[in-house]
């Protein structure tokens, strides 16, 4: 009897909370998550209206619809398939959490610097497993190829350096890429490939598309702000960096 009045006393006391409230508090939420062990809390990632608008089930079919399309036409087989996207990487190491004294308000980790530079990857990988040596753009006026490249792994597997003082792809260095790509998967007008990709302003130039008509390479692009969903390097590759 003195236990069932002690948990209705509990319970109106809560039922208290929420009415001064209006609203659930910390206790309510701790026995929730208790109460459903496969929950927790989460950080979310930050996503823009346009990406929310835009990456719906009309636009996501209109891509695959296209894609069947182009496979119909060119029966691509796997090592002709190639995806490509970008990802920037910082020159300086993100610090990792540590435990402070409780009060101080400002704990410090040494770092190589303060604030990093953008550092561009460029990745392609096949529908076969394999991929192509990545494509790197400095924030740099000039490429000293000896210095940037020291460190580097599997430099003899053709790796490339490409420089712009931000650090991020342009029109003129994605041209570059293209004739990096052509020359790795050795595509022409009856050997051609698929090449999906975004559509950044940088890969769809005048010039980059003359390029890959030329060259036997066929561009598919994403919807736009779709990566984040239909991207495979995005979801599969990039995460660590």
């Amino acid at each position: 009897m003195q236990e069932d009045m002690d948990t209705s006393a509990a319970l109106r006391k809560k039922d208290q909370k929420w009415k001064n409230n209006g609203l659930a508090g910390r206790e309510w939420l701790n026995g929730f998550l208790r109460r459903h062990a496969r929950l927790s809390i989460r950080t979310p990632e930050a996503t823009s209206l346009a990406r929310v608008t835009i990456v719906n089930k009309s636009n996501v079919n209109l891509f695959f619809d296209k894609l069947a399309d182009v496979m119909q036409r060119y029966q691509f087989t796997p090592s002709r398939i190639y995806n490509l996207d970008e990802t920037g990487v910082t020159t300086v190491h993100r610090v990792p959490r540590i435990i402070g004294r409780k009060g101080q308000h400002q704990v410090g980790q040494v770092t190589s610097r303060e604030r990093g530079e953008l550092v561009t990857q460029v990745g392609i990988i096949c529908a076969n497993g394999t991929s192509l040596p990545p494509v790197w753009v400095f924030p740099r006026q000039r490429l000293d190829e000896k210095k940037m490249m020291k460190g580097v792994p599997n430099q003899e597997d053709g790796l490339m350096g490409l420089v712009y003082p931000s650090g991020w792809m342009t029109a003129a260095n994605f041209l570059k890429v293209l004739q990096f790509f052509h020359k790795h998967v050795k595509s022409s007008i009856d050997e051609k490939v698929l090449l999906i990709m975004d559509n950044h302003d940088s890969h769809l130039s005048i010039e980059a598309i003359d390029y890959c008509r030329d060259h036997g390479i066929v561009i598919l692009t994403l919807p736009p702000h779709a990566s984040i969903r239909l991207q495979l390097l995005d979801k599969t590759v990039f995460g660590p960096f």
